[in-house]
């Protein structure tokens, strides 16, 4: 699928839920201050969510990157050693 088809499609699917809440409306089968108070709040809880979510990554990413270093470093100390032990000082 291209992405103007997904577009459309989209697009599409919005009017025609715009529409139909308009009508329903104009019937009084919903209030639309409601209808709207509701996906504010639905909106805010995902966007709680995702920050969250964003938070506990950037924590996972910092600790691993932590340890890369701490990782980095004993190597680093392991490969010293190593070539003192193996390769005694020349005169």
């Amino acid at each position: 699928m291209s992405n103007g088809k997904l577009i459309f499609g989209i697009a599409a699917g919005v009017a025609a839920i715009a529409g139909t809440a308009l009508y329903a409306h104009k019937r009084g089968l919903i209030d639309l201050n409601e209808l709207c108070n509701r996906a504010e709040d639905e909106f805010n809880n995902f966007k709680n969510k995702r920050d969250e979510k964003l938070n506990s990554l950037e924590q996972k990413i910092n600790n691993s990157i932590d340890k890369g270093y701490e990782f980095a470093e004993k190597a680093e100390i392991k490969a010293e050693e190593w070539v003192e032990k193996n390769n005694p000082p020349t005169l």
